[in-house]
């Protein structure tokens, strides 16, 4: 072995030339300080994902709100006066706000506005229709926005089982309300047009075609027409019985699945209809199902001679599927339905109806801007047909315009 290789071999070998690299264990003290970082690290990344959701949801939430129709400004000083809380009954639930206009118009002064909030019958509030119920009364109609008796309502004072008749005697006494604070107010109300949202769409069908239909029904003024969003026409399973679409396309689907439908829907029919109604007993319905589905139903309610009717509908709502429409527009085609717009004024026999479906829009119907638009023209249309009349026909109006009603009712 060479010199070299014998140095190499011993340098090799003699660790006191070398030192030992020891890499100390940090203290708990920086241990800390360092998982602090992190957290901090994390957190800031956290806040700033949930200002970016906040943003995002208040966009959406924003353009819907716009889209919809669901915001309505009112200035008193410009627009009349709003009466809230209202009671047309001695319980709790049976309240309403009622929109004056400032300026009273005589051709107006016999037709007025009741709008239904949704909720599925057992939530919801006025609130949801009152942009609705401004927005027709800056036109110069007299409208009221209504609660009634909810599913979920305390209901022992009551005395009584809950039902949709329930639902329909309070519309009954809002209804004979609205005409009494009319009257303060210098209107002579002879006849009302009623619109809800869902819920609130159903039970304006169900009355309004009731008050044409069935000689039993009491009703303390006409119907002049109805106006319903997204009302459910049918309970049959067969009308709910659609493909529920992935949770991504909409985010209804995310609790509406075929079970919780088919679970959901026996139990608005059984508390509706006051009739027990088991999941199979719906799906599998017997006679006594069978007539507690068509009792609650407004489409077992269509026949010659009910109110004028503009309905609207989302293409995509899944809470409230396509099919009602569909089968809607059938009924009416039965009966020779013509379009507002193709019946002469003074034609009472033609039965009138006209159907606006938003292609993009689910139950909110939020997503058609230009269609929201046009179901405001079509409520004008409506209005100004079938609650203005004529002030040289107006028995009520002495032929020239006053003051606000508003103003009229300070002075008295």
């Amino acid at each position: 072995m060479s010199d070299i290789e014998a140095e190499n071999n011993e340098s090799y070998l003699d660790d006191d030339e070398y030192e030992e690299v020891v890499v100390e264990e940090p203290n708990e003290g920086e241990k800390k300080r360092s998982v602090w970082r992190i957290l901090r690290r994390i957190l800031y990344v956290l806040c700033i994902l949930t200002a970016i959701a906040a943003a995002i949801v208040y966009v959406v939430a924003k353009n819907a709100i716009r889209d919809g129709g669901y915001a309505e400004k009112w200035i008193a000083d410009v627009h009349g006066d709003i009466l809230e809380d209202v009671s047309y009954g001695e319980y709790p639930q049976q309240v309403m706000d009622v929109y004056v206009p400032r300026s009273f118009d005589p051709a107006n002064a016999n037709g007025a506005i009741l709008f239904i909030h949704g909720g599925a019958w057992i939530g919801g509030g006025r609130w949801e229709q009152e942009a609705f119920a401004k927005m027709m009364a800056k036109e110069g109609y007299l409208t009221a926005n209504m609660e009634y008796t909810l599913y979920n309502n305390d209901l022992k004072e009551r005395k009584n089982e809950y039902s949709i008749e329930l639902v329909l005697e309070d519309v009954r006494l809002a209804l004979a309300k609205l005409v009494e604070v009319g009257e303060e107010y210098g209107y002579h109300i002879d006849r009302v047009a009623l619109s809800g949202h869902s819920a609130g769409g159903h039970i304006s069908m169900l009355y309004g075609f009731r008050s044409r239909t069935r000689e039993d029904f009491e009703t303390p003024v006409k119907i002049a027409f109805v106006a319903p969003r997204v009302g459910p026409v049918d309970f049959h399973a067969k009308t709910w019985d659609v493909p529920i679409r992935d949770a991504s396309e909409d985010p209804q689907a995310q609790s509406w699945t075929e079970d919780k439908r088919i679970e959901t829907m026996a139990r608005i029919t059984s508390f509706l209809s006051g009739v027990d109604v088991s999941e199979r007993q719906y799906l599998n319905p017997d006679d006594k199902t069978e007539a507690a589905i068509e009792s609650i139903s407004p489409l077992y309610d269509i026949k010659p001679g009910v109110p004028p009717i503009f309905a609207a509908y989302g293409e995509k709502d899944m809470l409230v599927p396509a099919q009602n429409y569909k089968l809607l527009k059938h009924a009416f085609s039965e009966l020779k339905a013509k379009s507002v717009g193709e019946v002469d004024s003074d034609d009472t026999e033609t039965q009138v109806f006209d159907l606006l479906v938003f292609p993009n829009s689910n139950h909110m119907l939020a997503r058609d801007p230009d269609y929201t638009l046009k179901w405001r023209g079509l409520f004008l249309s409506y209005a100004s047909r079938y609650l203005t009349v004529p002030v040289e026909s107006n028995e009520s109006g002495d032929g020239e315009e006053t003051d606000g009603a508003a103003e009229t009712k300070a002075e008295e």
